[in-house]
């Protein structure tokens, strides 16, 4: 079988499983923000543990999302070394996922830890945006837990159920102040 000819990859696209320093590779939190209901029945994307990325890589290219590359035969017998490029449609994923990942006030820290990480990718003026929408998704959920509790009148009138609304207060609250 004859070797792929490899197409050049352009520095402003993603690519999973280069070594390159120029390159980009997937982080296994952006690959992994999207939550269950929203993934494909065969692969759910939450908390990709480190050992588990290749996995996601090779399901990744089997739902299209990626190209696979057979570089080199392996030296002790395994499988080949195989590189990962991003197609259209896995940069159209990546930047759904980056996009949610800066605008959903729902994601898990480490999804908008991994968001921010690639918000270079987007232009400020995007960037800015996303991060409006998630600080008015956080000011309205901060407004829907205050119907029941009231910060004012401090948590032991809910006990235990008001600390969690404190928590909750705090954070909405801390979020918001972050995001300006």
């Amino acid at each position: 079988m004859g070797r792929r000819e490899r197409r050049p990859v352009p520095l402003n696209r993603p690519v999973a499983g280069r070594a390159e320093p120029e390159s980009r590779a997937f982080d296994r939190h952006l690959v992994s923000a999207r939550p269950p209901e929203a993934a494909t029945a065969t692969v759910a994307r939450t908390d990709a543990k480190p050992g588990s990325i290749y996995h996601a890589l090779k399901q990744m290219a089997k739902e299209g999302l990626l190209i696979e590359h057979e570089i080199a035969p392996s030296a002790v017998g395994g499988p080949p070394r195989v590189e990962y490029e991003i197609n259209d449609q896995g940069t159209e994923e990546y930047y759904t996922l980056l996009r949610e990942a800066l605008s959903s006030h729902e994601q898990k820290f480490e999804a908008l830890t991994a968001g921010l990480s690639f918000i270079v990718d987007l232009s400020r003026a995007e960037a800015i945006t996303l991060l409006e929408q998630r600080i008015a998704g956080l000011e309205q959920w901060r407004s829907g837990v205050t119907e029941y509790y009231r910060p004012e009148d401090g948590p032991r009138q809910l006990g235990h159920i008001g600390e969690i609304m404190k928590l909750w207060v705090h954070s909405a609250d801390a979020g918001a102040q972050w995001g300006q």
